[in-house]
């Protein structure tokens, strides 16, 4: 089987109409050179067939160099082709060619509300007119930071998030993510996230404040990171004291965020908090490992039951979930146990969870295990047993 290696360069690799564009390159056969072989240069106009250019002959040595003058616009796919040997073609090149243009200053931006020019067709330097006088430098980046000198600092922030902590619970969580997260009597911790959106440094103070169904209004004390300063595209997150959720119903949610005493974002929205429960108290428990490869399946189980008496509950839904993504649902047998075989398609460190949601006669109860899942088998599980009520207690066991 004959073989054959043909090359291509071009010089220059970009012009105008009417430039000479020189092509040379060397073509050989089965790893020699053949003499007197036509070149032909094409230009890949896929899918339509390819457009001839020019053409020549390799000299002794393979090598050729032929010459053709640019009469096409654009970014012009071009190859060469050994034409005795069909198929002995060069990889493609591209040879851009584009209208002369005048030399001058063109729009380039608007930065601040000033409008910035480029000198083209060089792509440098950068002017703009402000304080009086044309400003002009050798990069745009350059020339924005003047801008930033001769303005007032630009004053942008906002509220990001608000997260919230409950005792019993692995982390905290996105309070906006919940219509009902918290239950009467619990005590809820707030965080309020912030970033500096400005062009400067910034101070930002938060104040929080929830009013209750009632309407009295609760303002914790923030107990870290008040007053912190932050950089351009970076913030904090203010951490306030606790409050008492001590009503059921809808709770309001207000946040102010203030850099130097000016008010640059506000957050508001409602939460739900329960009701005082009702009915007889029920503990369930929960058994998971406490790794887990991803994807690989694995148990949930645990047993219902009434909290004071002991006695199991059967019949009753169970829902599962790891980090408020479901993963399904039990039903409780005679003697008040579940069993659900899960999987998790993702590696991290998830809370899986259990939870009663309750009849009019049996309250809520709810348990919670974390389990790494990755590149790893399942090893011994956790026991976590416990409800909304009694709170949770941590045992661990072994498997036989």
């Amino acid at each position: 089987m004959v073989t054959g290696n043909v090359t291509i360069s071009a010089s220059p690799t970009s012009g105008k109409p009417g430039d000479v564009i020189t092509f040379t390159g060397r073509a050989l056969i089965d790893g020699a050179p053949i003499p007197g072989l036509h070149i032909g240069i094409y230009l890949d106009a896929a899918p339509a067939p390819p457009v001839f250019l020019t053409s020549g002959e390799n000299d002794a040595n393979g090598y050729y160099n032929i010459q053709w003058t640019s009469n096409l616009l654009g970014n012009l796919p071009i190859y060469a082709l050994a034409a005795a040997y069909q198929g002995f073609k060069s990889p493609t090149i591209t040879v851009i060619i584009r209208e002369e243009t005048e030399p001058g200053w063109e729009y380039d931006s608007t930065y601040r509300g000033i409008e910035i020019q480029v000198w083209m067709p060089a792509g440098t330097p950068f002017t703009a007119y402000f304080d009086g006088s044309w400003h002009t430098a050798a990069l745009r980046s350059t020339l924005q930071n003047e801008i930033d000198d001769f303005l007032e600092p630009e004053i942008e922030g906002r509220i990001h998030i608000v997260y919230y902590w409950i005792e019993g619970m692995a982390g905290w969580e996105n309070l906006e993510a919940y219509t009902t997260p918290a239950n009467v009597g619990d005590d809820i911790h707030l965080g309020v996230g912030w970033l500096n959106d400005g062009s400067s440094a910034a101070v930002g103070h938060v104040i929080a404040q929830i009013k209750s169904p009632a309407g009295s209004p609760y303002l914790p004390d923030a107990v870290a990171n008040q007053d912190r300063s932050a950089e351009p595209g970076s913030g904090s997150v203010v951490q306030f004291a606790s409050v008492t959720l001590n009503e059921g119903g809808v709770w309001e949610f207000y946040a102010q965020l203030t850099f130097a005493g000016t008010v640059v974002d506000t957050k508001q929205f409602t939460f739900g908090v329960q009701g005082a429960p009702v009915g007889t108290p029920t503990t369930i428990t929960i058994s998971a490992p406490s790794k887990a490869a991803v994807d690989e399946k694995f148990f949930v189980s645990g047993i219902l039951y009434e909290t004071e008496s002991g006695i199991p509950i059967p019949s009753q839904p169970i829902n599962h979930s790891y980090n408020g993504r479901s993963l399904g649902s039990s039903t409780t047998g005679v003697d008040g146990d579940y069993m659900k075989e899960v999987s998790i398609p993702e590696a991290g460190t998830w809370t899986i969870k259990s939870e009663f949601p309750g009849t009019e006669a049996l309250q809520t109860s709810r348990a919670l295990v974390d389990a790494v899942v990755g590149e790893i088998s399942i090893e011994t599980p956790l026991l976590i047993a416990g409800s909304i009520v009694t709170g949770l207690a941590l045992v661990t066991y072994g498997l036989m």
